[in-house]
């Protein structure tokens, strides 16, 4: 009997250890669920849509005057400059407009040509209108694309 009553308050002490442990996982579980509803962004939050942050790009006159060229071309039209930012005696040809991520009218365009000194190669850039009406020469994202499988 002396056995039982002692293996009796071992499962009692083991069951109220758990009962606290229980408990106390609620209490926190119920203080963090109070604390997240009393932030300021609540329900009655509302969401706004983000604002693109449009920075002037300086560019020198050469680079900016070699954009408003291109943006002032017709699609597929193709022009001969002498010098540009992608290098000299090189033939431009415009393709269409479109909207930029950052909400700018843009018109990609492709140099071939002597560009970077390299005959053949062809570059796809863009040109950007800016918020104060100047255009801005975007340059090439890739490697030049000579026609060559890799």
């Amino acid at each position: 009997m002396k056995r039982f009553v002692q293996v009796a308050g071992v499962l009692s002490s083991r069951n109220i250890a758990l009962g606290l442990f229980i408990a106390g996982i609620s209490l926190i579980s119920a203080m963090a669920l109070t604390g997240c509803s009393s932030t300021p962004r609540g329900l009655a939050h509302k969401a706004y849509r983000p604002v693109a942050e449009r920075v002037l790009v300086k560019q020198d006159l050469a680079t900016a005057q070699f954009a408003r060229e291109v943006s002032l071309m017709g699609d597929g039209q193709s022009s001969y400059f002498a010098s540009s930012p992608l290098g000299s005696e090189l033939t431009v040809t415009a393709r269409p407009f479109y909207l930029s991520g950052l909400g700018e009218k843009c018109r990609q365009a492709a140099a071939a040509g002597a560009v970077s000194s390299s005959d053949g190669v062809t570059q796809i850039f863009a040109v950007c209108e800016q918020s104060d009406g100047s255009w801005r020469y975007v340059a090439p994202l890739t490697a030049p694309y000579s026609g060559e499988a890799y």
